[in-house]
């Protein structure tokens, strides 16, 4: 024998309304209210409020009051869909006594059906009358009301938080928050549209799930989020797929089809997703997706499209707002970079702190999240990763220009080859070496001066997938170039301090110019060095090293404008003959 709880009815039917309309109320405090008045007037407290779509499916179990023996979604939805073919508008009473309600009240209202449940015996229920039906009807408005000033109040309430405000981090989490209190699902995420063409793609700017967070959906891939851009629809998939794996999805203009679906993550057969397309001025910007895992969560047919379009318009605002100031920040990341870089240069600072100091700008000015300058020492030809931002040196390979290459990774092919290597997707590139599994993104570009070998290689990598673009190659060679130069002039300065040191305490010109000759012949590996000087119109040779056949005494004098010597004065220039 089944309980029933004694209340005491301090509620009239006709008092509900009037109760109901008393205060301003959410949508979802005037069901939680609703619930409880008719609870009251039932005589019981234990109730639950369903709401329902118009072929009586459930789309939100809203509120259980008391000790209802029925309290969790997935047993609510059994009950509501066991209930399904007895209930009518109105009062019920005609429910079987195994069930956990005795009776009950379904009030249609012009956007849904409220359907509420209470363990009351159904002789506590007055019958059906025209009276009733009149309360029934204004109740209806009174929800259907509360439901639009929700919608609203959301809605003005994103605006606001969008409105001025520049940090697309907090106005999505705001777009999240009103997204799950419009439609009352557990998941949301933005997508933004990124490229043009085929080799476009879908980036996640946001998700609940914030695992997802960053991913990227290529355009030739497919999937529901490019169908719905692709085809200008909504479109809700409730997990029903054919013997192909294709998904079975029903649109707002399409009816029902089928899309292949691409998915980030495994996702759970019950999973619901509502995908809505996001347009600015006609152009494609990105997708709303919201999602649950609850089964049915949304019957056919049920969303509001003037809704959807209201949130779809205030979000692609958001998302093109977000680009301007990302390409705005992203211009005085490069002016700072680049000012930073060129005060670096320029400084008395040492070379390690100069190179250091390098690398940090270009990883910000191209928006990179690590990276690292190998350079070349030319004595071994070995080539080192000598500073590092973000990257552990180990992970680093060192390069052997003399020896031969297992496998060159794409540092390596770019100090062979003298070339730069853009590449926005490494896991699908051969090239690739797998010693960072966090890298999504890679530049690398070399240190060279113009018909020179090459010094080293810059390497700017991040953890997104296609993060730069031609225009990032670009500056970051430019920024090469500087280096280049800088090492080169760098490195001869250091080289011509330690080839003076020796002469330093040498007091007679001779001695010098003897022992000058023979440290420039040792270090470039000449077997015969003449140093000249200007007298008189020609030059004059006044010490000579490595040439037996030579007297060192003897005096050679060069007319102007004969031989190389002459050449290299007169061009101010080196001179290399081979």
């Amino acid at each position: 024998m089944r309980l029933i709880p004694r209340a005491t009815s301090l509620i009239k039917w006709s008092d509900v309304p009037l109760l109901l309309r008393s205060q301003p109320m959410d949508s979802r405090q005037a069901c939680e209210e609703l619930a409880r008045f008719i609870g009251e007037a039932a005589g019981s407290h234990c109730t639950c409020l369903v709401l329902l779509s118009p072929d009586g499916t459930v789309i939100r179990h809203v509120c259980n009051s008391g000790d209802f023996r029925c309290g969790t979604n997935a047993k609510v939805r059994h009950l509501v869909s066991s209930l399904r073919e007895r209930i009518r508008p109105g009062i019920i009473t005609n429910l079987d006594t195994h069930y956990p309600c005795s009776a009950g009240l379904l009030i249609k209202s012009r956007m849904h059906q409220t359907l509420i449940l209470t363990c009351t015996p159904r002789r506590r229920w007055p019958r059906n009358s025209e009276e009733l039906r009149q309360q029934f009807n204004l109740i209806a408005a009174i929800l259907d009301q509360s439901l639009n000033e929700t919608r609203a109040r959301t809605l003005w309430r994103l605006a606001k938080d969008i409105a001025g405000n520049l940090d697309i981090g907090s106005i999505l989490a705001s777009a999240e928050a009103a997204v799950k209190e419009l439609f009352g699902w557990s998941g949301v995420a933005f997508l933004a549209v990124v490229g043009d063409g085929s080799d476009a793609c879908m980036r996640v700017l946001h998700d609940t799930e914030s695992a997802h967070k960053g991913r990227t959906i290529p355009r030739k891939k497919g999937g529901l989020a490019w169908w719905t851009i692709e085809n200008r629809d909504f479109l809700i998939y409730k997990g029903e797929k054919d013997p192909e794996g294709r998904s079975f999805v029903t649109t707002g203009f399409h009816g029902r089809v089928r899309v292949r679906p691409f998915v980030i993550e495994p996702l759970q057969e019950e999973t619901s997703i509502l995908m809505t397309p996001l347009f600015h001025d006609g152009r494609a910007v990105g997708v709303l997706k919201t999602y649950t895992t609850e089964p049915q969560a949304m019957p056919d047919g049920s969303w509001d499209s003037a809704l959807l379009g209201g949130v779809g318009s205030l979000l692609s605002t958001v998302i093109v707002n977000a680009e301007s100031y990302e390409q705005l920040l992203a211009e005085r990341r490069r002016a700072e970079g680049i000012l930073r870089i060129s005060d670096a240069i320029a400084s008395a600072t040492s070379l390690d702190e100069t190179m250091q100091v390098c690398l940090e700008s270009v990883v910000s000015i191209v928006g990179g999240d690590m990276g690292f300058i190998a350079l070349r020492d030319l004595d071994t030809n070995l080539v080192t990763a000598n500073y590092s931002f973000n990257r552990d040196l180990d992970t680093i390979p060192v390069f052997d220009l003399d020896g031969e290459f297992g496998e060159p990774g794409i540092a390596g092919r770019v100090l062979r080859t003298g070339k730069s290597i853009l590449c926005n997707n490494l896991h699908t590139d051969p090239r690739f070496i797998h010693k960072f599994d966090t890298i999504q993104s890679k530049i690398n570009v070399p240190i060279l001066l113009p018909e020179e070998e090459t010094l080293g290689v810059v390497s700017v990598d991040s953890c997104h997938v296609d993060a730069f673009s031609e225009r990032d190659q670009m500056l970051l060679e430019a920024v090469a170039r500087q280096l280049a130069t800088f090492v080169s002039e760098r490195r001869f300065l250091v080289g011509l301090a330690e080839l003076s040191r020796p002469f330093l305490d040498v007091e007679r010109p001779e001695t010098l110019r003897k022992k000058l000759l023979q440290r420039l012949t040792a270090i470039l590996g000449v077997e015969v060095a003449f140093f000249h000087e200007i007298e008189e119109g020609s030059l004059m040779t006044l010490a000579v090293e490595g040439a037996d056949a030579l007297n060192e005494s003897q005096q050679i004098r060069i007319p102007e404008g004969k031989g190389l010597s002459w050449k290299a004065v007169e061009s101010q220039r080196p001179l290399q003959v081979y």
